[in-house]
């Protein structure tokens, strides 16, 4: 969400981060940024900002989050 969030700011990229975007919307949509950030890193001699893939487990918890932070806004509704 960080890496979202701050690219959102700075006009980067528009990423929906509601509870209603799919985790794998967000996850796909982010790994396009690490990418391009781990390029530039690699350009100047320093590590990744995070792996360009993710094992598969990782994404089933950030989704299990993710699901989470939509639990947490439906139930604000009711």
């Amino acid at each position: 969400m960080a890496i979202a969030t701050t690219a959102n700011a700075h006009g980067r990229i528009c990423i929906d981060l509601s509870t209603d975007n799919e985790a794998s919307n967000l996850v796909a949509t982010v790994l396009q940024i690490v990418v391009e950030v781990s390029e530039y890193n690699f350009d100047l001699g320093l590590q990744p900002l995070l792996p360009e893939r993710l094992l598969p487990p990782v994404i089933d918890k950030l989704a299990y989050v993710h699901s989470l932070r939509h639990s947490r806004f439906v139930s604000t509704l009711g």
